[in-house]
């Protein structure tokens, strides 16, 4: 006999959704690319309107995914569809590195179509994850900053959504390889620019407990020389011999996109982020006599300039 529903069988009214129907992620997007004419897809790996793609869900490859370095104050959306509004979000902690976690309705994406940004809006969940840890913003000022901590890396970090049954909905997970501190505009000469030279820039950052940071550290950038030092795609920049920063390599003097191959590759200008004056040009400890290769914040280019100039500094865990 039929029950109260007027259905003569045993079967459950209930409508079992895949996890994908309940939630999903997409996309993990740190602010982008402005320049449309440098901005690229790698299939797979990086949308030039949307972010990094999800490499892996498996624990043991987290570290294939977006960021491998990371700042205090830098953050990043998790792009995600479906019913995710009311997951209850885990942060995590290791080394004094914390990720703080916040629910927002939609993103700042002011580097791309006003339409497009729009459109990511209307169909998508977002979650920002903002990194905090070690950072020595006060002691700019100071030529022999005291030690402040370092973290013992790689660390990694998993971000879970649970429903209000402790579920696990969405997981996402990566390992910071590196940590890196900003020292930016801290004094400014109208004959040499902002910052100070490379002798007091590679002195600052051991006091911090850290170092100078490599080309290879920051960006993906490759600086051909042309035969005469000159860099054959921007013959403004010098690079006697050629410079190759991480890789994979860009095609161009300047960063391209890519998880895992550099500071400014990963997340673009770091003053977008922190708003505070982080300097367009930094050291490196690349040297070459009195010369030294200094990279652009703002784009990863590399050139090789007098070490009597100022340029400003990003400190790297040793």
């Amino acid at each position: 006999m039929a029950g109260q529903n007027g259905r003569g069988d045993n079967r459950s009214d209930a409508i079992i959704l895949p996890p994908s129907q309940w939630g999903e992620l997409k996309y993990v997007r740190p602010i982008l690319e402005s320049y449309r004419q440098f901005r690229f897809t790698i299939p797979g790996i990086w949308d030039p309107d949307y972010g990094a793609l999800v490499q892996s869900t498996n624990p043991a490859s987290y570290a294939l995914n977006f960021p491998t370095t990371g700042a205090d104050g830098l953050y990043f959306y998790l792009l995600m569809v479906g019913e995710v509004d009311e997951l209850i979000w885990e942060p995590a902690t290791h080394e004094g590195i914390t990720t703080i976690l916040e629910r927002v309705t939609k993103i700042q994406c002011f580097e791309i179509e006003f339409n497009l940004c729009n459109g990511i809006n209307r169909s998508m969940s977002f979650l920002k994850v903002t990194l905090k840890g070690p950072e020595a913003n006060s002691q700019w000022q100071n030529p022999y900053p005291s030690r402040i901590a370092v973290p013992r890396l790689p660390q990694t970090f998993e971000i879970i959504g649970r429903d209000s049954e402790g579920n696990e909905v969405i997981k996402y997970g990566f390992v910071l390889q590196k940590w890196f501190v900003i020292r930016g505009d801290y004094k400014y000469d109208p004959r040499k620019g902002w910052g100070g030279t490379f002798q007091e820039q590679e002195a600052w950052c051991p006091s911090l407990g850290y170092r100078l940071t490599q080309v290879k550290d920051l960006t993906n950038a490759v600086c051909i020389d042309r035969g005469d030092g000159k860099d054959s795609t921007n013959p403004y920049f010098e690079c006697p011999g050629g410079k190759v920063g991480a890789m994979p390599s860009s095609p161009y003097n300047r960063a391209q996109r890519r998880i895992g191959a550099g500071f400014i590759t990963e997340w673009g200008w770091p003053m977008h982020y922190t708003h505070i004056n982080s300097a367009m040009w930094i050291w490196t400890s690349d040297s070459d006599g009195d010369y030294a290769y200094t990279t652009g914040t703002g784009s990863g280019m590399v050139d090789r300039v007098w070490k009597g100039n100022y340029r400003n500094t990003v400190c790297v865990t040793p």
